[in-house]
C-alpha cells in the first residue's frame, strides 16, 4: 500500500507538472493576444503621426481627387463645353481646344438658322457656303493643334480664336446686329 502510494503520488506530481505547464502555455497565448489588441489602439503618437503625414500628403493628393471627381463627373454628361455634344458633332478635343470646338458648333447652327431664315438670297447662300468651309477648316485646325507642343498649341488655339472672332463679326453683320 506504500508503494501504491508512492506511485499514485508521482503520478499526482507529474499530472500536476504537465496541468502547470499547460496553463502557463495558456498564460502566454493570453498575454500575446493583450499585446495585440494593445498594438491595435491608437495611442497620442499615433494620432500626431497620421496628423503629420496628412499634413504632408494633402497638398499633393488633393489636386488629384479633384481632378478625379470632376473627370467622373463630365465623363456622365453629354454635353461638353457650353452645352454643346463635341463628340456628336464629330469634334475630338478636350481643355481649350473643346472652348474653341463648341464656338465652331455653335457657328455652324447658327448658319443654319440663317440659311432656313434667308436661305432663298444667293448672297446668303454664297456666305454661308464660304463661311462653313472656313469654319470647316477651323475645324480641323483645332483637331490638328492638339498633336502639337503647349506653347504653339497657344499660339494655334489664338489664332484661331481670332479667326473664330471674326467670322462671327460677319455673322451677326449678315443677321443685321452691329457691334
Amino acid at each position: 500500500m506504500k508503494r501504491e502510494a508512492k506511485i499514485l503520488a508521482k503520478d499526482r506530481k507529474l499530472a500536476e507538472k504537465i496541468d502547470a505547464a499547460g496553463r502557463k502555455h495558456e498564460y502566454q497565448l493570453a498575454e500575446m493576444e493583450l499585446d495585440k489588441l494593445k498594438g491595435t489602439k491608437l495611442g497620442k503618437d499615433d494620432v500626431q503621426r497620421w496628423l503629420n503625414m496628412a499634413k504632408v500628403a494633402t497638398p499633393v493628393l488633393l489636386p488629384l481627387v479633384y481632378k478625379v471627381v470632376s473627370n467622373a463627373q463630365s465623363s456622365d454628361k453629354t454635353a461638353e463645353a457650353g452645352g454643346v455634344d463635341l463628340k456628336a458633332a464629330g469634334i475630338n478635343a478636350t481643355g481649350p481646344a473643346a472652348a474653341l470646338g463648341a464656338r465652331i458648333v455653335r457657328l455652324e447652327r447658327t448658319l443654319d438658322g440663317l440659311e432656313t431664315s434667308r436661305g432663298g438670297e444667293r448672297e446668303v447662300k454664297d456666305f454661308v457656303a464660304s463661311t462653313r468651309t472656313r469654319l470647316t477648316d477651323l475645324r480641323t485646325a483645332v483637331e490638328t493643334a492638339e498633336t502639337t507642343p503647349t506653347a504653339q498649341r497657344r499660339e494655334i488655339h489664338s489664332s484661331i480664336s481670332g479667326e473664330l472672332d471674326r467670322v462671327n463679326k460677319d455673322v451677326l453683320a449678315r443677321l443685321g446686329v452691329k457691334a
